[in-house]
């Protein structure tokens, strides 16, 4: 059955896969995401090939969970929040606010490529105080695109990312942020990260330890971290070993709280 749309690339469909399967695969973990269920009913065929990979599923669940509560705790403290999901893909983590604590006043704001934007945009229903933003976040001047932050706090949404740029890279992404968001009351960056360990092969950034941004940059101090594989059902064989040896987590989530150079102490 014809879709009307192309197939999403694996990365994008995988994840849309696994949050869509995680209430049926991983009910232990009461994580349900509606909107992904509905967005992988067109991929449907593509949907077997998920349950093959129950440690992918899991993990994917645990990152988007522990994100959406550090988001919830943001806009509790700044219901008026605008919030940037930046790498978006297909997600829709707006939609995954509990109605009685989803604030009217955040505003929600998906950054991708053209592509990725333009299937999203097909897929999803325009809805007040959510729009989308087709931009390269590695390159310069990319956030003139986002509307000016006059004194709001600011959530910074990396689910995913990291993990696709060059230190250099990401870097440059941090800065860029940092310039635009110089007038906010407050800014959380909230993300997922991988040891090199754990993306023997891969390409990227890698971690190679839980603070390494914060080194880099001082200004982005470390507030909450989430070991996921202390968590995950499926452990890998070298996490004891690799915390162990190291003080650190395979894999695992965290919050940096920007603090203005002024403003330190």
């Amino acid at each position: 059955m014809s879709t009307g749309l192309a197939l999403p690339s694996p990365g994008l469909l995988s994840s849309v896969l696994a949050r869509a399967n995680a209430a049926r695969l991983c009910p232990e973990l009461g994580f349900h995401d509606p909107m992904a269920e509905r967005l992988a009913y067109r991929w449907r065929e593509q949907a077997n090939t998920i349950s093959h990979r129950l440690r992918e599923v899991r993990h994917c669940c645990l990152i988007s969970a522990w994100l959406d509560a550090q988001t919830r705790q943001f806009l509790n403290q700044h219901p008026d929040a605008l919030c940037i999901n930046l790498g978006a893909g297909l997600d829709a983590c707006h939609a995954r606010q509990p109605a009685g604590l989803a604030s009217p006043l955040a505003d929600w704001i998906d950054v991708d490529l053209p592509d990725v934007t333009a299937i999203k945009a097909r897929l999803l229903l325009p809805r007040r105080g959510y729009s989308l933003v087709s931009a390269d976040i590695t390159r310069s001047g990319w956030t003139r695109q986002l509307p000016p932050v006059r004194k709001r706090a600011v959530l910074l949404r990396a689910e995913g990312l990291f993990g696709q740029l060059e230190r250099a890279q990401l870097l440059r992404l941090l800065d860029e942020l940092t310039h635009w968001s110089q007038q906010a009351c407050a800014v959380w960056l909230i993300y997922d990260w991988q040891s090199r360990l754990a993306r023997l092969g891969g390409h990227g950034w890698r971690a190679t330890a839980i603070n390494e941004l914060s080194r880099a940059r001082p200004q982005w101090q470390r507030h909450a971290d989430f070991d996921i594989m202390a968590t995950s059902a499926f452990p890998h064989p070298g996490n004891w070993l690799h915390k162990h040896c190291l003080g650190l987590p395979l894999r695992g989530c965290q919050t940096l709280r920007y603090t203005h150079p002024a403003h330190a102490r």
